[in-house]
């Protein structure tokens, strides 16, 4: 049953595994400094600002690593727009930002 909780845990149980949600570790997030540091030297990808932030596709919180396909350089703007939009939003209305990341 959805929700289900059993007697000895607080909060849901994962449906798979009966285990609850809280005991399943997060996946470890790649970290490479020197690749965010790389991304910030190159312009942004839609309107070519030098002044650039390390934009990532999956969300660090979400488990995102800084790896080639995951990190893109969009200055605060777009960024900012990337993440009002979301993803996909922003793909559809930037297909040189897909293209570039796909070449990654």
């Amino acid at each position: 049953m959805a929700g289900e909780q059993l007697p000895y845990t607080q909060g849901p149980l994962c449906q798979k595994f009966l285990i609850p949600v809280s005991e399943i570790p997060k996946p470890a997030r790649i970290v490479n400094e020197e690749y965010l540091e790389w991304i910030r030297t190159l312009k942004c990808l839609v309107c070519k600002d030098a002044r650039v932030d390390a934009a990532h596709v999956k969300s660090r919180g979400a488990g995102g690593g800084d790896v080639p396909g995951n990190v893109m350089p969009l200055c605060r703007y777009h960024h900012s727009i990337q993440h009002r939009v979301g993803i996909y939003s922003f793909f559809n209305m930037f297909p040189e930002v897909e293209r570039w990341l796909k070449n990654q």
